[in-house]
């Protein structure tokens, strides 16, 4: 994905056909599995409004969803933040992001837009401030330079006192991968604090993940400079 400043998050072409893939593949695991399609729904329906709740989100917020992948988090926000918010969800896969569009569109929810890049959003938002974002199991494809990058435009969109909901997956601690593989959460936590964020409160929570649910821990920071957004 292409940042501002013209650095780009190192996800090949291969990793992403491999991704888009195991996208398809779990669509048919979920076809194949009665229960394991029952608990989707019921994440996109309930469990996963009731999810985004405890981290923080509210009806009325604008909402940036960063990786969004085919909107597990997408979808059940946009249903909690209702028709007065808004959820930008950001993919790099045109694929991926043109089936949400398309399932979002079939299930009536008019307040997602699907976004391509982060100039793309930067165009969709022209100025408006956004209440939560979200990088969930997304920053382990980018390197330190583009990570903190990423921190500084998310400052730049964030609201004084908005808030940035990390997970940060595939940690030294947790499935290590890519640039995460010496990295542990806590280490991830002081990077983020470091580039103008405040609290790295964690919780742990039942979040969505691949093809199913799963126990994680995720960590809250606040953009300094405001109370809550």
């Amino acid at each position: 994905m292409k940042l501002l400043n013209g650095a780009v998050c190192r996800m090949s072409v291969e990793d992403g056909i491999l991704r888009f893939w195991r996208h398809c593949l779990r669509n048919v695991f979920f076809g194949l599995n009665p229960q394991k399609r029952r608990e989707k729904t019921k994440w996109l329906k309930k469990t996963g409004m009731e999810f985004a709740e405890k981290i923080g989100i509210k009806p009325g917020d604008t909402v940036v969803d960063f990786g969004s992948g085919p909107g597990n988090y997408s979808i059940p926000i946009a249903r909690l933040v209702g028709s007065s918010g808004m959820v930008y969800s950001v993919e790099k896969e045109r694929l991926i992001l043109g089936r949400l569009v398309r399932l979002t569109r079939k299930m009536g929810l008019n307040n997602i837009s699907g976004v391509n890049s982060l100039e793309e959003l930067q165009t969709f938002l022209d100025g408006k401030r956004v209440n939560v974002t979200l990088f969930y199991d997304v920053l382990q494809f980018m390197d330190e330079a583009e990570r903190i990058s990423l921190y500084r435009i998310a400052g730049e969109w964030t609201a004084p006192g908005g808030l940035i909901s990390v997970y940060p997956k595939h940690t030294a601690d947790n499935s290590p991968d890519r640039y995460f593989k010496n990295m542990t959460a806590n280490d991830v936590c002081r990077e983020i604090e470091s580039s103008g964020y405040q609290g790295g409160e964690s919780m742990v929570v039942d979040l969505w993940h691949g093809r199913g649910l799963e126990s994680g821990k995720i960590w809250n920071f606040r953009k300094q400079g405001g109370e809550k957004a």
